[in-house]
This record gives structure tokens, sequence and C-alpha cells, in this order.
């Protein structure tokens, strides 16, 4: 009752000074936030992470959906992300639901994917190279790895890249690894990885004179991709190895 007569005061003192204010405004003076206001909040505070996770607008969306609050405008990819966490089927929501597919697909199709972004090929180029339409692998690039050139740019893209776990259990270096780290290089390294990683090794005569130059050029290739991918997940075991790595990193 008391907190009736105290609002029912504050509203009459701003009618009295000629105050405009929506009656929404408490006694103290600060107005409740709309849902839509807070989403936009949210959504601003967002975007001005300079860590943010490239996956921040699902994570954003999840949020959203779980607190029943609406996409803020302007927002496409976003609200489609909430949609489809909503049940939706419209156009964009599909396009969105289909990009959470090849998050939650095979690995390969999305390690690739995210390598490819991540060397900064646009989304469009990379969606043929993978095997999925232009416009999902675009609603991907925004919704799960969205890594701006500013990104790419410094150190902060190497925190992408899965950290050092040994060899997997068939033997091969992780694919994700590899990939991510070469797309660190550019497209080109990116592309000769691609190119080379999981072939069968080129025959190798008894004598390398006796090889053509375009083969034995390929067998060179190979043999550095090889060794580049088997050296970033390359496991000392002895002390002696251990002193052969650091004086290779040193130089000597």
């Amino acid at each position: 009752m008391g907190a009736t007569v105290k609002t029912d005061e504050a509203v009459r003192k701003r009618r009295a000074t000629g105050d405009s204010r929506p009656a929404s405004v408490c006694a103290a003076g600060r107005r409740r936030p709309t849902g839509r206001e807070a989403a936009r909040r949210l959504y601003a505070a967002a975007r001005r992470r300079l860590d943010r996770p490239p996956d921040w607008r699902w994570q954003l969306a999840r949020r959203l959906a779980a607190d029943r609050l609406p996409a803020p405008s302007g927002a496409r990819r976003l609200a489609a992300a909430v949609a489809v966490l909503r049940g939706a089927t419209a156009a964009a929501a599909r396009v969105a639901a289909a990009a959470a597919g090849v998050n939650a697909g095979p690995p390969a199709v999305r390690i690739e994917l995210e390598a490819r972004l991540l060397a900064g090929q646009p989304a469009v180029a990379a969606a043929p190279r993978v095997g999925v339409p232009a416009a999902v692998a675009a609603a991907y690039a925004a919704l799960f790895y969205d890594v701006p050139a500013a990104v790419r740019r410094t150190t902060r893209a190497a925190r992408l890249v899965p950290p050092d776990v040994g060899l997997g259990a068939d033997g091969e270096p992780p694919a994700e690894r590899v990939l991510k780290h070469a797309a660190l290089g550019g497209l080109a390294v990116l592309e000769a990885v691609l190119r080379h990683r999981g072939r069968p090794r080129p025959p190798v005569p008894r004598r390398l004179a006796g090889l053509a130059d375009a083969d034995l050029a390929d067998l060179a290739l190979w043999l550095t991709v090889r060794a580049y991918a088997l050296s970033l997940c390359y496991v000392p075991r002895t002390d002696r190895e251990k002193l052969r790595l650091i004086a290779a990193a040193l130089g000597r």
C-alpha cells in the first residue's frame, strides 16, 4: 500500500513539473528495460568483446531463446538462430538449421570449412570445396565460426588451433590441429596440406635420379607435408630427444 502511494506521488510530481517520461519510470528515475532493449544490450556487449568465441552468435541465441527474449532489430543471423531454437521453419531458420547440422555433423566437413574460413577464404568460395550450399556456409561462418580479418592478423588467431595431444589412435596427427595450424599460414599453405595430407606415399624408385622432375617435386612436397603434420604432434620421450627439440627450436 505504501509503495503504491509513493508511486502515485511520483507520478503527480512529474505531471506538475512537466516531466514527460513514461509511466514505466520508477520513483528512483530508472526505467526497466524492455525485452528488446535487454536483447540489444546483450548483443552490443557480445560484439564489443575482443576475446569473443567464434560461435558467440549461437551462444547468444541460446540465451535469448532460454530467456524468451526477442532478437534485436537488424541482427538477421542472430534472429534466424533464435528462430531455429524456438522450432520455427521459415526460410532463414531452415538455413540456420542446416548450418547447425554442419556443426553437429561429420567432423571432416566442419574442420575443413573452419580451416578455410580461418585462412581467409570467403564462405561462398569455401562452400563448394566442402560440399555445402553457399548460403549454409555463410550462415555457418556467422553463427559458428565468426573470425574477423582483424583477429586473423594477430596472434589471437593461434588460440583457435587445438592444443597438441599427440598422435591419434590411428597413429595419425589430428586433422583439426594440422589443418587449422596450416590455415594460419594462409590459403596456399592450407591447400597444399589438404592436397597431400592422407595421400599414400608416392612410389619411390631405388634411384631418385631416375625420377622425372614432376614426380620428384611431388614426392618432395608429400614428404614436406608429412613431416610438417608429424612435427605438430611430436612428443619427445627421452632426454636426448628433448635436447634435440630444444636445440632445433633455438636454431642451433
